[in-house]
């Protein structure tokens, strides 16, 4: 009698444990658990709105990107967006940095998410988040250090009116949300991470 309260009190123990390892090695959301086990260590809220049986953020597109938002002679080279909609429960951040690596170049980057088979956001949803930014989820805004997170949508390629390539990004600053548009030949580093859809 007493060896089996002993086995399930263990197992009470050994089974969010067993799930929680399996979930750090998966290479598909262990980023995003690590990310949200190292806040918890810190005393921080913890998978908000990610939690079993929540509902999905879901943001729908309200059209196509315009170039012109960025400026006058913009054109949209490539843009990866073809659903109609952007689940913000789904979204990961990926910097495809390799263990020695700070940082990549942009170009670099896009080619490592391709070889990954990634699905990064593009022009459709960078345009609905900036369109809803006060939506946004609260960890968008900082990384696990606290710096502010530069959020690239690299499914969006730009050709600006000096025939250079370019990709967009959202960050915090200031109280609020702005953008920028980064040339591809500048680094990525920790805190830049690009916008991808969870596997």
């Amino acid at each position: 009698m007493q060896i089996n309260m002993l086995r399930k009190a263990l197992w009470v123990f050994l089974k969010p444990l067993i799930h929680l390892i399996t979930n750090l090695l998966n290479p598909e959301v262990g980023e995003e658990w690590l990310t949200e086990l190292k806040k918890f260590l810190r005393k921080e809220e913890c998978w908000v709105g990610k939690v079993a049986g929540s509902t999905a953020q879901i943001l729908k597109f309200t059209g196509n990107f315009n170039p012109a938002f960025v400026g006058k002679d913009w054109k949209v080279l490539t843009d990866t967006d073809n659903g109609n909609s952007v689940d913000l429960l789904r979204v990961v951040f990926a910097t495809c940095l390799k263990e020695s690596e700070t940082s990549t170049s942009g170009e670099e980057r896009l080619i490592r998410l391709k070889a990954v088979r990634r699905v990064s956001l593009g022009g459709q949803a960078f345009k609905v988040c900036w369109e809803n930014r006060t939506s946004l989820p609260e960890s968008w805004k900082r990384n696990d250090n606290g710096d502010t997170r530069y959020i690239f949508f690299d499914g969006l390629v730009l050709l600006g009116p000096h025939r250079s390539r370019y990709t967009l990004c959202l960050f915090w600053d200031g109280g609020r949300w702005d953008w920028i548009y980064r040339w591809l030949g500048n680094d990525r580093f920790a805190n830049r991470p690009s916008a991808v859809l969870a596997n």
